[in-house]
């Protein structure tokens, strides 16, 4: 897909198959690759480990209650499926994630256009995203300005396509939907959103603020979970955020050039 930005002064061609960015044909990297590479994984890797703990557990007890014993062979299996549980559940989670982020933006885009619509969907899974969508929706009533925008940053050099933009409340607000559950921790229970979701808004905004002219006022994570349940954080201390990821920019493109160094062992 070609995108003109800065008045045609700028082509940006976006392949979504392999999401990929160039700009006036040279490729350039994209916002999510550059915070990923700098930012932590405790998360996922703590989501994962359960998910296998939980995965061995029922699939040995499976096999007990239908057997009675249990063999080294099927330990062996129950590995085996315990290792490649978390593979399996992100992709099914990412395709699920995908089609709840396409219906929001083609419900944005039509509701920019002037026209009303319903979002609805056969997937269990996807609906209850959609219903805390909707629920989101009645409560903060924002006035829509974007909906899946690319932007381009010519300071730093980098890409993006960010979910929405919007007036909340007399506020410009970038907005970032997400499928996934936010941070909680499992001693005390307490929800919190991860930090890079809103470096993220951040990177976005530098952007969209050279475009424009003019940026943010706060940045808003709405978690839509395929549970149902709604998660909403707002971050109103933005000039922080936008040093942070400044910092993160710089240190993942300091990476990429150590990476890339011949560096000899000294000892």
């Amino acid at each position: 897909m070609i995108y003109k930005l800065y008045n045609n002064e700028i082509e940006m061609d976006f392949n979504e198959g392999v999401h990929r960015y160039k700009v006036n044909g040279e490729y350039k990297e994209g916002v999510t690759t550059l915070i990923n590479s700098v930012t932590s994984k405790d998360g996922l890797i703590s989501w994962a480990a359960n998910l296998s703990a939980n995965t061995f557990r029922d699939n040995i007890r499976r096999v007990f209650d239908r057997t009675g014993t249990i063999t080294d062979n099927d330990i062996e299996n129950a590995s085996d499926t315990a290792r490649k549980a978390h593979t399996a559940k992100k992709d099914k989670g990412a395709d699920t994630g995908t089609e709840v982020h396409k219906l929001i933006a083609d419900y944005i885009a039509l509701k920019l256009q002037g026209v009303e619509s319903t979002i609805v969907s056969s997937n269990t899974q996807v609906q209850h995203s959609l219903n805390a969508f909707n629920h989101w929706q009645e409560t903060y009533n924002p006035a829509y300005i974007h909906s899946e925008k690319p932007i381009y940053s010519k300071q730093y050099d980098y890409c993006g396509t960010f979910d929405c933009l919007a007036n909340i409340k007399g506020k410009l607000t970038m907005i970032d939907f997400k499928t996934a559950n936010p941070n909680a921790n499992w001693k005390t229970g307490e929800v919190k959103p991860y930090p890079k979701d809103f470096i993220q808004c951040s990177a976005y905004d530098e952007a969209y603020t050279e475009e424009y002219g003019s940026g943010c006022d706060q940045y808003m994570v709405v978690y839509v979970t395929k549970t149902g349940e709604l998660y909403v954080f707002v971050d109103e201390d933005i000039e922080e955020t936008k040093k942070a990821w400044v910092c993160a920019l710089t240190l993942a493109r300091h990476n990429k050039v150590l990476n890339t160094k011949k560096l000899h062992n000294k000892s």
